[in-house]
């Protein structure tokens, strides 16, 4: 297991109050995370910050908070929750966008393999001076 990064804060009780949660509810969520974001895998820190990511449900703003910690789904970094897990994001639109990438896998072309450059002449030439400091010679 992970040891805490020290520069990862415990959300406010303002925050956790928002959500239904608990410090212990959010610890025992990050240790099972490992403190890593289950997104990108990185782990928390420095500008890696955890935040608390949950569905967007309707009517959210008017659920009492035990109802709201039914919603979470987890501890993202803030990047990958902004960016991954914005609002609107279901399970068949990432689905879909898995299939739309393994398509273009399938037919993706592979970059021509370009045969190495002969050395220059002012390579050649070094390569002759170096060889003639180390094994002797004229150079």
């Amino acid at each position: 297991m992970t040891p805490r990064p020290l520069d990862v804060p415990n959300p406010t009780l303002a925050t956790l109050r928002k959500y239904g949660w608990t410090t212990e509810l959010w610890l025992a969520t990050m240790n099972a995370q490992d403190w890593h974001c289950p997104i990108c895998a990185l782990p928390f820190g420095g500008t890696k910050q955890p935040v608390i990511d949950h569905h967007w449900a309707k009517g959210w703003k008017k659920f009492h908070p035990a109802e709201r910690r039914r919603w979470i789904r987890g501890i993202p970094c803030r990047f990958c929750n902004g960016k991954y897990l914005r609002r609107g994001v279901t399970l068949e639109l990432v689905r879909r966008v898995v299939v739309y990438l393994e398509r273009f896998e399938r037919r993706r072309p592979t970059l021509p393999v370009k045969p190495p450059r002969p050395p220059s002449k002012a390579a050649l030439k070094r390569l002759e001076k170096l060889r003639a400091a180390i094994f002797g010679g004229a150079a």
